[in-house]
């Protein structure tokens, strides 16, 4: 009787053990290989609470110049015509498209990335904060691109040749970034379109 009782204890504890090790893997599944995933939802709703209630961080260019930022929670650009065709825009309705929507939950601060700071900050209780992102680009050459193309339809594409790093990429008809919100349904498609990147030129040949 004892024996047989021993036999049922065994089990239940084989059990629960077999369920905290599936519990565990199930967790770890969708925290670690599924976190993009999941902070690519748009109907994450925790992912909108936190991107909103955190400081979104900086874009910078190749020489530390501050490209983008937020200012009492209004993103600001330093030039939001020239840079509109790299840095691109994230709006809460129309999305995210170049820098701002490619480099979102880095600069919103819900990137799923496990190192020792952010094992510090959860430690702590503190709350996530946006992180800074630099690019190759050169603002100086870009608004130089720009104005280089003046009334013209087309792109202009610059490149490190040491790196392959693009230092401008400018296109033209281009569009204000802070008009997104209030004037994109305004916009045709191809001032939004990025022509160095979405457009097909031909080619001479030799």
């Amino acid at each position: 009787m004892e024996s047989d009782i021993q036999h049922r204890i065994v089990r239940v504890i084989g059990v629960i053990v077999v369920m905290f090790v599936l519990l565990i893997v199930w967790q770890s599944y969708w925290q670690i290989l599924k976190s993009d995933w999941l902070l690519s939802q748009p109907s994450n709703n925790r992912i909108t609470r936190v991107a909103r209630d955190t400081p979104r961080g900086m874009i910078l260019d190749r020489r530390g110049v501050i490209m983008a930022w937020t200012e009492h929670g209004i993103r600001q650009y330093a030039d939001p015509v020239a840079t509109a065709a790299v840095l691109g825009y994230m709006d809460p309705i129309y999305k995210g498209a170049g820098v701002e929507g490619k480099w979102d939950p880095e600069l919103s601060g819900v990137a799923a990335r496990f190192n020792m700071a952010e094992l510090r900050r959860i430690w702590h209780g503190e709350k996530p904060y946006g992180k800074d992102v630099v690019i190759t680009l050169d603002l100086r050459l870009q608004q130089a691109a720009l104005q280089a193309l003046g009334d013209q339809t087309g792109a202009i594409v610059m490149l490190d040749p040491s790196t392959g790093g693009i230092l401008a990429l400018a296109c033209n008809p281009t569009f204000n970034i802070l008009d997104i919100s209030k004037h994109i349904k305004e916009m045709s498609p191809g001032v939004l379109r990025n022509r160095a990147s979405q457009d097909f030129y031909p080619q001479a040949r030799r």
